[in-house]
């Protein structure tokens, strides 16, 4: 969209860039552009984008209030746009309990619900708490129908050799950038320092990554800056796919996925990087908690 907009002021005769953009005035600004003018320029966008944050936080969340009505999960919010909400809890999917780097460390956390026929703009999920306390949350979910999260220990994690498959293709481009930059450019050692800490990265996410399961729900948990907790009844499962890429097969793992009604692509409830063998049992426990909750939820009276 700029560049369009820029061949149309230079087509309309408003901008000539040939002329204003010499040789002169490019030595001219690179005197001027200096790396405390870059670093400072940087720091600026940084705090306005943490302001502007800030500001759409309070005036988007301002006078929340979550209520229980007979539809369902009933909320309010908003300081311009006065909105509300009802939350169908017959309808909730998965429910998500999400903390950011800092909320987790002062102990807040934002509950919200995957739902079906949820307005799109939301992508099929509804927030029901954007800043509670964990005591706040459980009684919220317990309300919606969904059991309490295990403790971190009852969570599994991927098997070591999980990490070097997401740590191998970051560690061999850092090698190959380093013996680059030591042969033909120094240049490339910044190319090699960025990938060492994209394999850095992988391996905290392999760490935090994990799953657990008991007689109610399926519960993954995941994410490092933003530590991401979905929990899945097994009422509400759809579909299991298991699935092994070229790396993955020749390793033993797997990628186990288990969809819902109301999936979103772009918070799939899946657990990468299992052993093969424990993705299939995993698959099969999965299939037989399902069969089990749908046939309990049959027996149960209507009005119940």
């Amino acid at each position: 969209m700029i560049s369009g907009i820029l061949q149309q002021l230079d087509q309309l005769g408003v901008v000539d860039w040939e002329t204003l953009f010499t040789a002169e005035r490019a030595d001219a600004a690179a005197d001027v552009v200096t790396l405390q003018l870059v670093l400072g320029l940087a720091a600026l966008v940084i705090m306005l984008g943490v302001v502007a944050g800030i500001v759409r936080t309070v005036t988007r969340d301002f006078g929340f209030k979550l209520t229980r009505s007979e539809a369902g999960l009933r909320r309010r919010r908003g300081l311009f746009t006065l909105s509300e909400v009802v939350i169908p809890i017959r309808r909730t999917q998965v429910a998500f309990i999400e903390s950011g780097l800092v909320a987790r460390m002062l102990g807040w956390h934002r509950l919200s619900f995957q739902t079906l026929g949820a307005d799109r703009k939301e992508g099929g999920v509804q927030v029901a708490a954007p800043f509670a306390r964990m005591e706040e949350v459980l009684p919220i979910l317990a309300e919606a129908g969904f059991p309490m999260p295990p403790e971190r220990a009852a969570f599994r994690s991927s098997p070591p050799r999980a990490l070097i498959r997401r740590m191998a293709p970051f560690v061999l481009l850092a090698a190959v950038l380093t013996v680059a930059a030591f042969t033909f450019d120094p240049r490339a050692g910044f190319g090699a320092i960025a990938f060492a800490l994209l394999a850095l990265w992988a391996a905290l996410r392999w760490r935090t990554h994990g799953h657990a399961e008991d007689a109610r729900a399926l519960y993954v948990t995941g994410g490092l800056t933003t530590r991401r907790l979905r929990i899945m009844p097994h009422e509400k499962l759809q579909t299991i796919s298991v699935s092994r890429g070229p790396l993955q097969r020749r390793m033993r793992l797997a990628t186990l996925l288990a969809d819902t009604a109301g999936a979103s692509s772009a918070r799939p409830l899946q657990m990468v990087d299992l052993d093969a063998e424990e993705a299939d049992a995993e698959a099969d426990r999965l299939h037989g908690a399902f069969l089990r909750a749908r046939a309990l939820l049959r027996s149960r009276p209507r009005h119940a």
